[in-house]
């Protein structure tokens, strides 16, 4: 098993990417990849991680399949969050409120606030088991290696 958690967003050349996890993959073996969802989420925070892209769905499994994998599982996650971050999100663009250059959104809520987003990620992870879910701010993929 691989787990590419929170990286294709930073490679360029992200089918390169994922074509090369899958060559490492055994036969059978798999390939988790969690990533950060739509692009109209992109934000002061992606461009301060240097990410190149945030993925849909459809773009992720058909990465997935042109590298050769098998998509298992296809999911959106922090769905629950999801209108407060899109609000946000218009809210910083509007200049409703703007950030430094160093500033990230980890930075930008309370420290207090912690705890509640723990409780709300968890509250989300039974669906994730049983559901794909339809939208969120992250998307999750299970892929595998077909056997020859």
């Amino acid at each position: 098993m691989i787990l590419a958690l929170d990286l294709i967003e930073y490679v360029e050349d992200d089918l390169m990417a994922i074509r090369g996890l899958a060559k490492m993959l055994a036969p059978g073996g798999s390939l988790v990849i969690f990533t950060p969802a739509f692009q109209f989420l992109w934000s002061h925070q992606d461009e301060i991680s240097h990410h190149f892209r945030r993925y849909t769905s459809t773009e992720s499994r058909a990465k997935l399949e042109a590298a050769g994998l098998r998509v298992d599982k296809l999911t959106y996650a922090n769905t629950f969050l999801m209108p407060l971050v899109w609000a946000g999100r218009l809210v910083h663009r509007s200049g409703g409120r703007s950030a430094s250059a160093e500033t990230t959104e980890n930075r930008m809520h309370p420290e207090w606030s912690n705890g509640l987003l723990l409780r709300i990620f968890a509250a989300e992870r039974p669906l994730l088991r049983s559901l794909n879910l339809p939208f969120g701010v992250s998307l999750l993929t299970l892929a595998s290696k077909p056997y020859p």
